[in-house]
């Protein structure tokens, strides 16, 4: 039975009763096709219009409720010194983490009042930061089209290879964005608001960069005027507020000493200091040994110290010999440690190939070597022991410096100690040698005397640290700000559906819609022409009249 439903046709004719030379004809008629899918024009149009009009209703339901995403940039340049090795001017590390660190963005939280938009956990996942560089990308982009090139040899790859790295390290320059997430909901920052948050982001790591790390000033202890007024009105005894002052003013000479090592230091001039650091280190000096010292003995001398004075020399005597003997232990353990590791490396099993053979290598070996490398056990222990002495060095070097600190701090602490010495044995001289009650006058000369000197501490003191910020400001600070802003302020809305994705899924279901309605047509009209009448033949008899076989032979 074939696709129209008439059964087939033996050659030679219908009356050929030989059924080993029936034929059947199993080809398939396009024009039958035509036909059956020209009968279901209607429903194919229907089924496809509703199919596309599916699909828009789901693109558009699905384009205007996706989820939003307003992404807001700010690209900015930082400036400062230091900040391609990860430092700040003065040493510090830097790390792009501190622009976004909890304190800078807890007060840019607290002063913009965004806590009727978002908790503080939701603002500080909303901010980070990112690194790019255009001219680093398009030169990436340009080599890599180079490199891919066929037919270059190892010579020139390599050529290209060096230029590439350097014109990549004239091209090295801290670019980055500082961006803002939120997802479009009714709580979602304005964009002047977003604008000012980021800004205040950057402004507010720079102050306190500046005003609290102290990024751009040398890292050296330096006392301020105030907090040495402050030391020195902590006691009413003399001898304690001299001997206060004598350890301030030691302090401070080492710290001015230095600051004298600083480049530019020696020839650093402010209006209204008029001295340079070295001149006020030898002014502090002569002012402890001429003046402040035989002060504190007339103090003594003159019976001018209370109990509590004794008191306090006693303690800082103790206190004093117990930190000497800790850092003399501490320079005997770096001496011993310098010395077995010095032991350890010349052991006959720890030295190097060169020494090994009875020397350095000849003129030929290192010539050999390095023209043609053999990557054999000899030259690899070279490399190795090449290694190995290099931090061997480093090492000591490192413990060396390590002992001349403790030499250094253990002198200073015989210094203080020889000082509270010779204040402990002025104060077991015998009252009987000294004077009698304190005399009024002479308690006001002490008096004066004792605030002249400290006058004079807090001046040199005042002039040291003009010196400092200016010496601070001229070397680590030679710009205006940390920053500059490269880029304006801008804000991406992003879906999570575009429109080119939901065009290209259209197209895929109005392709396959032209392709599954007219195969589905197909298969409804086999069914109904060839299942359904196979399994009730009676009626398809009557409905189809002329699909019936005459085979009856004769009139």
């Amino acid at each position: 039975m074939t696709i129209d439903g008439s059964s087939p046709v033996p050659r030679g004719g219908p009356n050929k009763q030989n059924h080993s030379d029936v034929v059947y004809d199993d080809e398939i008629s396009l024009r039958l096709l035509l036909r059956a899918l020209w009968h279901y024009r209607r429903l194919m149009l229907a089924l496809t219009g509703t199919v596309v009009l599916a699909v828009c209703l789901w693109a558009f339901s699905s384009y205007v409720f996706a989820p939003l995403e307003h992404r807001a940039g700010l690209e900015f340049q930082l400036i400062f010194d230091g900040v391609d090795a990860g430092e700040y001017p003065n040493g510090l590390p830097f790390s792009r983490g501190d622009l976004i660190a909890a304190p800078i963005l807890e007060e840019v939280y607290d002063a913009n009042d965004l806590e009727r938009y978002f908790s503080y956990y939701e603002f500080k996942n909303k901010v980070f930061i990112l690194e790019g560089n255009r001219a680093l990308e398009l030169l990436g982009f340009e080599y890599q089209g180079k490199l891919s090139a066929n037919g270059l040899t190892p010579v020139v790859r390599n050529q290209l290879e060096e230029e590439y790295l350097q014109k990549r390290e004239g091209l090295h320059i801290a670019q980055y964005s500082l961006n803002f997430v939120q997802a479009g909901s009714l709580t979602s920052l304005p964009d002047v608001l977003m604008s000012k948050v980021l800004n205040d982001i950057l402004a507010t790591w720079a102050a306190q960069a500046v005003t609290r790390r102290g990024v751009l000033k040398y890292q050296v202890g330096l006392f301020t005027a105030d907090a040495l007024r402050d030391e020195l009105a902590t006691s009413d005894d003399y001898l304690v507020r001299a001997d206060v002052l004598h350890g301030k003013v030691r302090r401070i000479v080492e710290s001015v000493g230095e600051l004298e090592t600083l480049p530019g230091a020696s020839t650093l001039a402010v209006e209204g200091v008029g001295k340079s650091f070295t001149e006020i280190r030898v002014e502090m000096e002569d002012l402890v040994r001429y003046r402040l010292e035989p002060l504190i003995e007339q103090l003594v001398t003159n019976s001018l110290v209370t109990e509590q004075g004794k008191s306090y020399v006693s303690t800082r005597h103790v206190q004093i010999s117990r930190n000497r003997r800790v850092a003399k232990e501490r320079e005997v353990s770096l001496e011993s440690a310098l010395r077995l590791y010095r032991y350890e490396q010349d052991a006959p099993g720890s030295r190097s190939v060169a020494e090994d053979r009875g020397g350095a290598l000849t003129t030929d070996e290192i010539g050999t070597t390095t023209l043609i490398p053999q990557m054999g056990d000899s030259f690899l222990d070279r490399i190795i022991g090449l290694a190995t002495e290099s931090a061997n060095l480093l090492f000591r070097q490192n413990l060396t410096i390590q002992m001349l600190e403790a030499k250094e701090e253990t002198a200073r602490l015989i210094d203080e100690q020889l000082f509270l010495d010779w204040l402990k044995q002025l104060l077991t001289v015998p009252d009987s040698n000294r004077r009698g009650d304190r005399d009024p006058e002479l308690v006001a000369v002490m008096e004066a005397r004792l605030s002249r000197v400290s006058a004079a501490v807090v001046e040199a003191l005042d002039q040291a640290n003009t010196l400092y910020t200016e010496l601070s400001t001229q070397n680590l600070n030679p710009r205006t700000n940390l920053f500059t802003i490269t880029n304006p302020f801008t804000v991406t809305t992003l879906r999570s559906t575009s429109l080119r994705k939901l065009g290209l899924y259209g197209l895929v279901v109005f392709m396959a819609s032209l392709l599954l309605v007219p195969l589905a047509c197909l298969i409804h009209h086999y069914f109904q022409r060839e299942i359904l009448p196979s399994r009730k033949p009676d009626a398809f008899q009557l409905d189809e009249p002329g699909s019936h076989v005459d085979t009856a032979v004769g009139p």
